[in-house]
């Protein structure tokens, strides 16, 4: 309304908020509006590690020959799986013209693996097959809990004591209230549907880089700036 009916400019506007996790469902909102923001001090909430980490576990859930999503997830949380032992699997892929997940299913006859990195990769394989197992029989948000529950991926930040773990923490539950509001409002809350929905909202999220945009960040951040239009 500032903007369109009394001419303030976007840039002039600031929205603060006390912690970082709580951008989302603002971010969500400003999307859906189609208001150009800006996140100031911190990373857009989908561009979080731990957000990023979760979303690729579901795209291998969903599709397994996904292999960028893989990637990052391989040895996340560390699982003792490192790059040499991933070029060994991506090479007999390669060689054999299947998926990466598949030469996962049959690593006996991929030669040079450590017993170590072998135990590893096919512990890694089993969890996966057994979280795939579930995933058409379960709600988004019962799948993810499971995802980290199995992965141990909530355990390893609730073991980190710094304001940073707290924070990647807060972002995790703030991921569940999406999930929850999506297994409730969906019509098929399926995860191929939750999944076309996040990269929706990201991929618009993309177009909204305009200098004239609204800032968002937190209190603290804000120390020492001033804006024309403040909300909180």
């Amino acid at each position: 309304q500032l903007h369109q009916q009394e001419g303030v400019s976007y840039r002039d506007c600031v929205v603060l908020y006390r912690t970082h996790a709580q951008s989302r469902a603002l971010e969500e909102a400003f999307i859906k509006y189609k208001l150009p923001y800006r996140i100031y001090g911190g990373i857009k909430f989908y561009d979080r590690k731990e957000i990023k980490d979760t979303l690729a576990y579901l795209k291998v859930l969903m599709n397994p020959d996904d292999s960028v999503s893989l990637a990052r997830i391989i040895n996340e949380p560390k699982r003792g799986i490192g790059i040499s032992t991933w070029d060994k699997v991506e090479t007999y892929a390669a060689r054999q013209e299947i998926s990466i997940y598949a030469a996962l299913g049959v690593l006996t006859e991929i030669e040079g693996l450590s017993p170590r990195a072998a135990k590893a990769l096919k512990s890694f394989y089993d969890m996966m097959e057994r979280l795939r197992e579930k995933k058409d029989f379960s709600f988004v948000t019962q799948l993810v809990e499971e995802v980290w529950e199995a992965t141990g991926y909530r355990r390893v930040l609730e073991s980190d004591n710094s304001p940073e773990g707290e924070s990647r923490l807060e972002n995790l539950q703030e991921f569940l209230s999406v999930t929850e509001e999506f297994d409730q409002t969906a019509e098929e809350p399926t995860l191929e549907n939750f999944l076309a929905q996040i990269s929706l909202a990201t991929d618009l999220d993309a177009l909204r880089e305009e200098d004239e945009a609204v800032t968002m960040m937190t209190l603290h951040t804000a120390k020492g700036l001033e804006f024309p239009v403040v909300f909180m």
